[in-house]
């Protein structure tokens, strides 16, 4: 399968698993985000609910650059948007993980690296 297909793949799952939950009324993919003579970016999927605007950075890797690639997206994203809400990355090893969560995970082996 190729990467575009197996990434559209993953973006479908994380979508039918959000809108599981119940805590959305709106889920979008695949957003684009800039200024208004050019996209910068996109969104895998923007979820909205009361009081709720979430962004989810989709990767099919959970290897460091991959993560470190999904950290820069989602912040540049909420940069663009301006809108107040939480920033995750979905992974099909790690699932849903908030970005706190995985920049957290980046530093620590970061810092062990540093040590050896």
């Amino acid at each position: 399968m190729s990467k575009d297909k197996s990434h559209d793949k993953l973006v479908r799952i994380l979508e039918h698993e959000l809108r599981s939950f119940g805590k959305y009324y709106i889920i979008l993919t695949e957003v684009p985000y800039g200024i208004s003579t050019k996209t910068i970016g996109e969104i895998d999927v923007l979820a909205i609910g009361h009081d709720i605007f979430d962004i989810y950075e989709v990767k099919g890797s959970s290897e460091h650059n991959s993560l470190r690639r999904a950290a820069d997206q989602v912040r540049a994203a909420r940069r663009y948007l301006g809108q107040e809400g939480n920033e995750f990355i979905y992974t099909p090893q790690n699932g849903i993980e908030s970005l706190d969560t995985v920049v957290q995970r980046l530093h620590y082996r970061n810092d062990n690296k540093r040590k050896k």
